[in-house]
């Protein structure tokens, strides 16, 4: 019981040591301010902030900053019901390329 004790009491310092009061989140695990093309808290990650074309299913270039072919990306908010799915073209190191079921969709997404 004693070393339970002991271990409890050396996690609770380590969250107390590590715990951003400003911010409410525990250091090295917050996703950062949501800026666009702005780093994703320590992930290798970026946000990006786009508006589709107003034609619904065409093709959209984004810009991801990334320097490397990402391997994804998460909706974390639209203006719209509707879809946002893989291009056709291959993505790259400078572009991913996608589309909206929706026309001129304001669309936030992380991509990794």
């Amino acid at each position: 019981m004693l070393a339970t004790t002991k271990t409890i009491e050396e996690l609770i310092m380590i969250i107390n040591g590590n715990l951003d009061n400003q911010n409410f989140t525990i250091k090295g695990l917050s996703l950062g301010p949501a800026t666009d093309n702005e780093l994703v808290g320590v992930l290798d990650a970026k946000y990006q902030t786009f508006l589709t074309s107003a034609v619904a299913n065409e093709q959209e270039t984004i810009e991801h900053g990334l320097e490397r072919t990402p391997q994804g990306y998460i909706v974390i908010s639209q203006d719209k019901a509707g879809s946002l799915y893989k291009g056709t073209s291959a993505w790259t190191s400078a572009y991913l390329y996608v589309n909206s079921s929706t026309a001129s969709t304001n669309y936030k997404i992380i991509t990794f």
